[in-house]
């Protein structure tokens, strides 16, 4: 089993998702800055101290929204997952896209059957804007024309979120950061509430 590492853990969700491994953890390197109109609206929206002045983290709590089964269940599930290799179509550890990715996470953690498709996820649950995304929010890109999303990622917090990239498999990056930021088209939230859906 893949462990997610402490480090970013504790970078990505403070008090929340703080695991306890012992491994070391780089981002993904940053692309040249990029200025557009939404990658200047989510900027705005993200007041957390660099990564270098985070404090560290406390107590492991699970977020407001979830009970701790639901949590430990997607903590786990997240655990299975990181580093996975990048397979289209596929939906397991073993090689997952980003649909397959969010749907088995979905499936396992919380009995939810989502379909394994982005255009598809992007028709359930209700929109969320970005400064309120809350852990295991579906976040929604487009890298090629056409009006339809065709990447999707599970917010995880201080935006961070996972996702099956084709170049590194399933891993963290953040919201903020090129390519990710002028290609967001919108957030779902599937489970909102102690037990609701």
């Amino acid at each position: 089993m893949r462990i997610l590492p402490k480090a970013v853990l504790s970078i990505a969700c403070g008090t929340a998702l703080l695991l306890h491994t012992s491994c070391t953890w780089r981002p993904a390197p940053r692309n040249a800055q990029v200025v557009s109109p939404r990658k200047e609206n989510i900027r705005q929206l993200d007041h957390a101290a660099p990564i270098e002045e985070r404090p560290a983290a406390r107590e492991i709590t699970a977020p407001s929204h979830l009970t701790a089964e639901e949590f430990d269940r997607f903590r786990k599930e997240i655990q299975r997952f990181y580093l996975a290799p990048y397979l289209w179509g596929g939906a397991s550890p073993a090689g997952t896209d980003c649909s397959g990715l969010v749907r088995t996470i979905y499936r396992r953690a919380a009995d939810i059957n989502l379909p394994h498709s982005t255009q598809q996820l992007f028709q359930v649950g209700d929109a969320v804007k970005p400064r309120e995304l809350k852990f295991a929010d579906l976040l929604f890109f487009r890298f090629k024309r056409g009006s339809a999303p065709d990447h999707v990622g599970l917010y995880i917090a201080n935006r961070f979120f996972l996702h099956a990239s084709v170049s590194q498999g399933v891993v963290l990056s953040r919201l903020t950061d090129s390519p990710y930021a002028e290609n967001f088209v919108g957030a779902k939230r599937i489970m909102d509430g102690k037990n609701g859906r």
